[in-house]
C-alpha cells in the first residue's frame, strides 16, 4: 500500500504535573468523616485493607495533588477511564493507520445515517507513568498495545478497537508481570 492511500503514523507525547498553592487535609480520621467511611467496623481484613486504602490514596492526593490520569480512550486504552493517578503523569503513544478502503459510500442504519469514508487498521503502542513524586516518575511504568478497526465517515465517526495490557515493574526486575 503506497503512501498515498492513507498511511499515516502518528506519535503522542503527553506531560501533565500539578503544582499545589496549598496542601489539603490529610489527618485520616477527618477524611474518613468526609467520605463517610469506618473502617473500624469492618471484620473482613481484605474490606478493611480496601477501605484504608481508599483513604490513603484520599491523603496522597491531598498532599500532592492529582494530574491527569491514565487509562480510557485518550491514554492507554486497555485500562479503565482514570485507572492511574497521580501529581505528575508522563505518556507516550504510537499508531500506524491504514486506509484499508477507501470510497463514498453512503449507508443508513437504524442508528447513523452517514457516509463512508474509509475503513482503517490502526496497531498501536502506548507506555505511561504516573508518580507522586516527579522523581519517581519512570520508576513503574503501564503499556497498553492491540489494534483499532475503524470505520471513518464524512461526519467523523470512528469506531472500534481492541487491546492488551501489560505492567513493568522497575528496570531491576527482567520480567514484565501480566495483570
Amino acid at each position: 500500500m503506497s503512501r498515498s492511500e492513507g498511511e499515516h503514523l502518528g506519535v503522542q507525547l503527553f506531560q501533565v504535573r500539578c503544582l499545589r498553592a496549598e496542601q489539603g487535609e490529610t489527618a485520616p480520621d477527618v477524611i474518613a468523616g468526609h467520605l463517610g467511611l469506618n473502617c473500624n467496623t469492618l471484620t473482613d481484613p481484605q474490606q478493611r485493607a480496601q477501605c484504608q486504602q481508599v483513604i490513603d490514596n484520599e491523603i496522597v492526593a491531598n498532599t500532592y495533588g492529582t494530574a491527569s490520569s491514565l487509562g480510557g480512550i485518550s491514554r492507554l486504552r486497555s485500562y479503565p477511564e482514570g485507572r492511574y493517578k497521580g501529581a505528575h503523569m508522563q505518556f507516550i503513544g504510537t499508531e500506524i493507520r491504514w486506509n484499508v478502503t477507501e470510497e463514498y459510500t453512503p449507508f443508513n442504519i437504524v442508528i447513523i445515517k452517514d457516509v463512508r469514508t474509509a475503513f482503517q487498521i490502526a496497531p498501536f503502542y502506548e507506555i505511561g507513568t504516573v508518580a507522586d513524586l516527579r522523581s519517581e516518575l519512570w520508576d513503574i511504568t503501564r503499556s497498553s498495545y492491540g489494534v483499532g478497526f475503524r470505520m471513518v465517515t464524512a461526519s467523523g465517526w470512528c469506531t472500534g478497537s481492541t487491546s492488551h495490557r501489560r505492567r513493568r515493574l522497575p528496570v531491576e526486575h527482567l520480567l514484565p508481570i501480566s495483570w
